[in-house]
């Protein structure tokens, strides 16, 4: 700025009037430098300079200082935004110098004053044009300042979140989530940020308004780096920063019917707000204003003193949740059916409280689910497919539960914790289950308890159940299954002789990919093709047929089109060779489930593949417009899947007595 003052005062003053010659660089902030006088010096800040060149200096330096003017040598008057109106003319009795900010990508030295001095509108933040604004106009006797926290209202939606509250729509039912948007950082003993995606502001706050987990979130510009704090976190001091620093920062809040009248300092100030609409007396916020932050403070509930076994709410451990009467308790979520998910059960209740109450009554009720839309209750057994939960948002008006036992040391989890890996027993008291031990078998043994897991991806939770891996209704040669899976004997005509444990799922249409992702997220695999009538004769039965449990089975007796666990090997595809033949030509899903019956002669395999199929192109695995009506999962005996406790420890976690007798021979 230094090396064309002189230049650029001397232009200004005479009003420079040539081509704006624009360059073709980023707006900047630059210095419209005329003869003038404020017409009030009220609410500026007076500094000393040495100089008039320091003086606009000085300006430059504070963001907040839109005008500096000096009247007399030494002395320097800066204005912040919306403290100065208007500025005399020399003509008009100014007597002093005057300097405009202006933001335009004009030449610094060849500033086209007539035009950035009359209806241009400057922010007071680099890029940001919604809020913060000012409009300088020429008069004939001067110059007239306007400023605006935002632009026109009539534009927006929900006020796009401008700091310029009550907004016109802020009552309107799309508005009442809002954001409120700040410079800021985290505080003081805050938790490290757990990590969104977005790499700038606008998307950053979006994906935290889209998360039903997000309640601050943070953006630096300098990094590009956008994260977040959710309620369980360490977040209650939230430091101001300045517009320059590059720190956005904004707070998650819902607005009620007074709530979405107020100013946004008034939202700030000693306000109460529901994390979840509708819920008053759980996770509630109050934001307090300080002079260098925001506090947060976080209530669990309205009155804690008043919860019976944490009331069931997400901030577990609860106080007394290791108390007897706690021990049976929903993991609310808000959640609906996942996939393959057959058809709910009934409940009469038409309000959550009561549906999720009615669940927790029944002894048979493992989840519930509530569609606030349409209030009807739900719920699976554990006999149902129900291992797919999927996750929905707080505002998707999809509610739901889990059932769980608790032990002594599960009763002192976090709720992540529970719903992550954790293993639970059913009592078959006030959790119960029919066990389908086998092929055409219905059979309640109330003497081997079943046991089950819930884990956590993202878009889902998965819920899988097992029992004795030693204990077995039939010969030794039945392999002992995970709940509801078939066993196939090893007298079966298999080669080589293996125990095998499947189950079938109807699934039109589903990809081969996510098939194989479905089986491997139940601890599973795809089935390989077991012998040239797949899933076919056993105990002189047909395995799969509709007189079993019709939620997992196929319609008819034959004739149905599944994916399996067999695919050719990708250096095999469309090749003829020494290595791609027989039986090297495949690669199995899992290498244990490796079951191929060879007809006569030996060396072939009897698969109704057209010649070169399966070519494992992806337009033919990962599409949906392909003949499909589901998919086989698999496993070994459960004794062999070294990824599950064993049974007679996570009775004992539970306090549980065992009871004998076991199969004839513990074989498989």
């Amino acid at each position: 700025m230094r090396r064309c003052f002189l230049r650029f005062f001397l232009f200004s003053v005479l009003f420079y009037t040539a081509s704006s010659n624009v360059d073709e660089h980023e707006p900047i902030y630059k210095f419209g430098v005329l003869a003038g006088e404020p017409a009030s010096l009220d609410g500026s800040k007076s500094v000393s300079v040495g100089s008039w060149e320091e003086c606009v200096e000085e300006c430059e330096s504070d963001f907040e200082c839109i005008l500096a003017s000096q009247k007399s040598p030494g002395q320097c008057n800066l204005f912040p935004w919306n403290t100065v109106s208007d500025v005399k003319k020399k003509e008009s009795g100014g007597e002093e110098m005057v300097a405009f900010r202006l933001y335009t990508n004009e030449p610094s030295c060849e500033l086209n004053l007539p035009t950035l001095l009359h209806g241009r509108t400057y922010p007071l933040y680099p890029n940001i044009t919604e809020e913060y604004l000012w409009r300088i106009d020429t008069l004939d006797d001067g110059y007239h300042i306007t400023y605006m926290k935002t632009v026109q209202e009539d534009k927006m939606v929900c006020g796009n979140w401008s700091w310029n509250r009550p907004y016109a729509d802020g009552c309107n039912p799309e508005c009442r989530l809002s954001m409120i948007q700040l410079y800021a950082e985290p505080g003081e003993l805050a938790n490290p940020l757990r990590n969104f995606s977005s790499t700038n502001w606008d998307d950053c706050v979006q994906e935290c308004y889209q998360s039903n987990r997000c309640v601050v979130v943070y953006f630096d510009e300098e990094t590009t780096k956008c994260g977040y704090h959710q309620v369980d976190d360490i977040l209650h001091f939230v430091q101001k920063a300045t517009a320059d620093s590059g720190k956005r920062g904004a707070i998650k809040v819902n607005l009620n019917n007074e709530t979405c009248k107020y100013t946004t300092e008034q939202l700030l100030n000693d306000t109460y707000y529901p994390l979840y609409p509708n819920i008053t007396e759980e996770y509630m916020w109050r934001i307090d204003t300080l002079d260098d932050g925001y506090n947060i403070t976080y209530l669990k509930t309205v009155q804690e003193d008043n919860m019976v076994c944490g009331n069931w709410s997400w901030n577990r451990p609860y106080a007394d949740g290791c108390n007897p009467e706690c021990r049976l308790s929903m993991i609310q979520l808000y959640a609906e059916p996942g996939e393959l998910a057959n058809p709910l059960r009934n409940f009469s209740s038409t309000n959550w409280d009561d549906c999720v109450q009615e669940c927790y009554q029944s002894n048979r009720c493992v989840v519930v689910y509530f569609n606030e839309e349409t209030t009807k209750c739900g719920y699976h057994e554990a006999v149902d497919v129900l291992h797919f939960v999927q996750k929905a948002t707080a505002d998707s008006g999809k509610r739901g539960a889990i059932k769980v036992n608790l032990n002594n040391e599960t009763c002192k989890y976090t709720t992540e914790q529970l719903l992550n890996g954790t293993y639970y027993m059913m009592d078959n008291s006030t959790l119960y289950v029919d066990v389908f031990w086998g092929v055409m078998d219905n059979v309640q043994y109330p003497n081997r308890l079943t046991f089950w897991s819930i884990r956590t991806y993202e878009e889902h939770y998965v819920v899988m159940f097992y029992h004795d891996e030693k204990y077995s209704l039939y010969s030794a040669q039945t392999p002992r299954c995970p709940i509801n899976l078939f066993p196939i004997e090893i007298s079966s005509p298999l080669s080589p002789i293996q125990p095998l444990c499947y189950r079938p799922f109807i699934a039109p249409n589903i990809t081969q990919v996510r098939a194989k992702t479905l089986c491997n997220r139940l601890g599973l695999d795809l089935m390989p093709a077991v012998y040239y009538e797949f899933a076919g004769p056993i105990r002189g039965k047909i395995a799969v047929r509709s007189n079993l449990m019709p939620a997992w089975s196929f319609p008819g007796n034959r004739n149905w089109n599944v994916w399996v666990g067999l695919e050719r090997d990708n250096q095999c595809v469309n090749k003829s060779n020494a290595y791609c033949s027989g039986n090297q030509q495949w690669q199995y899903s899992n290498p244990s489930l490796a079951i191929i019956y060879y007809q006569s002669p030996r060396d072939t395999i009897d698969f109704y593949w057209g010649t070169n199929e399966p070519d494992m192109s992806a337009d033919k695995c990962n599409t949906t417009e392909v003949d499909i009506n589901g998919f086989y999962c698999a496993s070994e005996s459960q004794k062999y899947l070294l990824y599950l406790p064993k049974y007679a420890d996570v009775a004992a976690s539970y306090g549980y007595v065992d009871y004998p007798p076991y199969g004839p021979i513990d074989l498989y």
